[in-house]
């Protein structure tokens, strides 16, 4: 149909043909892109046609489209199955997608998670194990539950717009007083997800948010907290396994300032302290024993559940401090470590054959080592008939050879009262004299006995 073309009218003016025939007479506006004055006007007409390739009749927008030698990208991109960058948010939808769904909203999906997580999924519309290892993956590094379904949270992710990096906040260095503080209050060992130290984890997020985290201070150490503390060792170079560890904690405390005089003031007081402490090794009294009777002394507590401090502490108060087996209170009285009496005796000898009783004479004859053994076997006794703890106390201890019923007792419990022949006998017990011995004025006897070992060894 060459020569049918659009004719426009101006005022009555010439008409002017416009064409794509090339003849050499006409003025051709796509060869050329030179317009004559009097085709500004065609130009200018929005309505105006022009012929297509196929004969139909096209807007000069459409014109420009048809002749133009720029490739159609958005045809070829949707020729290779993939999504323009603009379209995967439109076409995601609202529903939640798992490995059971397939089609445009998993092509948007795979889409997004190769934008946001720099992939190369195919985007075939296939929910397959790449794309569930890709979702876990975005899920992981945003905080959120890793379960490979794209529910709302996770669609909120991957919709929301990303932030441009923020500089690192400026952290001025801690004085020696916060640094002590912040240390204090992240406690010892390692803080991980789970965590129920709420204290401590309550801290650790105030660090992180100071240092330009955003997470919510509930004492909660969950995925956030967990992410948080990783993008925490990614900046500072540390292994990355989102715990507070020795070394993460370090980084967050910065380098530790010079202590103040007061800390130092402390810090000597705290050393003196310790130095009139006990090691675990030691053992008051050692020095009256050989190093075999210590032994046994430790194998003894050990056995009862008890300080080995405590058992000694006991023993000097029965004793006098001598150690001594043969010891008696009088001719007639109680003998030995823990100063058996005839009850305590007949009690023992209950479970041991007649040939094997145990005597007060025999108790003075016997070696420390070996009365030790019965001093096991009648604290164990008394413990067990008693219900004692497992973890017997200084003052259980006491108790057990004074008054057994009183194992694990209350302090204000009363031994022996008024005018009993026990009180009588006991009567330096009652050190406020109000005629009664109570277990707590008995366990004051052990111990300042404890008391006497330790400065001895100090």
């Amino acid at each position: 149909m060459a020569g049918v073309g659009s004719s426009t009218s101006n005022s009555g003016g010439s008409n002017t043909n416009v064409s794509n025939s090339g003849s050499s007479n006409k003025t051709n506006t796509a060869d050329t892109g030179n317009k004559p004055a009097a085709d500004k006007q065609v130009s200018a007409d929005k309505s105006a046609a022009t012929p297509a390739k196929d004969g139909t009749s096209l807007t000069p927008e459409a014109s420009t489209k048809e002749t133009s030698n720029a490739p159609d990208t958005s045809a070829l991109a949707s020729a290779l199955g993939e999504q323009p960058a603009s379209t995967w948010r439109d076409q995601l939808g609202t529903q939640t997608i798992n490995k059971n769904t397939s089609g445009e909203s998993v092509t948007a999906l795979q889409s997004a998670l190769n934008e946001k997580l720099g992939l190369s999924l195919d985007t075939d519309g296939k929910f397959g194990r790449d794309t569930t290892a890709a979702v876990k993956d975005f899920q992981r590094q945003n905080g959120l539950t890793a379960d490979g379904i794209v529910g709302k949270d996770t669609r909120d992710a991957l919709m929301a717009e990303k932030k441009e990096a923020e500089p690192p906040k400026e952290v001025k260095p801690l004085d020696a007083n916060q640094y002590a503080l912040l240390n204090e209050q992240l406690g010892k060992g390692t803080l991980q997800k789970g965590a129920d130290n709420k204290d401590a984890v309550t801290t650790l997020q105030n660090a992180l948010n100071e240092r330009g985290a955003q997470l919510g201070v509930d004492g909660d150490f969950g995925n956030k907290t967990k992410q948080a503390v990783e993008n925490f060792q990614r900046e500072n170079n540390l292994p990355v396994n989102g715990k507070l560890d020795d070394a993460t904690r370090s980084a967050l405390l910065g380098p530790e300032p010079p202590k103040t005089r007061e800390q130092l003031q402390d810090q000597e007081a705290a050393r003196q302290y310790e130095a009139t402490q006990l090691k675990k090794e030691d053992l008051i009294f050692g020095d009256k024993l050989s190093d075999a009777e210590q032994q046994k002394v430790r194998d003894v507590a050990a056995s009862l559940g008890a300080d080995p401090n405590d058992l000694m502490a006991v023993m000097a108060a029965e004793t006098g401090g001598t150690f001594d087996p043969a010891e008696r209170a009088s001719k007639h009285g109680a003998v030995g470590l823990i100063q058996f009496t005839n009850t305590a005796i007949n009690e023992m000898n209950k479970g041991l054959p007649k040939d094997q009783h145990l005597t007060k004479a025999g108790l003075e004859q016997m070696s420390f080592t070996e009365q030790m053994d019965h001093v096991q076997s009648y604290m164990q006794t008394m413990m067990d008939r008693y219900n004692g703890p497992a973890n017997p106390s200084r003052g259980d201890l006491y108790a057990a050879v004074f008054s057994p019923a009183l194992i694990d007792n209350s302090d204000t419990s009363r031994i022996y009262g008024g005018n009993s022949k026990e009180y009588r006998a006991n009567k330096s017990l009652d050190t406020n004299g109000d005629g009664q011995i109570t277990r707590n004025e008995l366990t004051a006897r052990a111990d300042e006995w404890y008391q006497r070992g330790v400065d001895g060894m100090v």
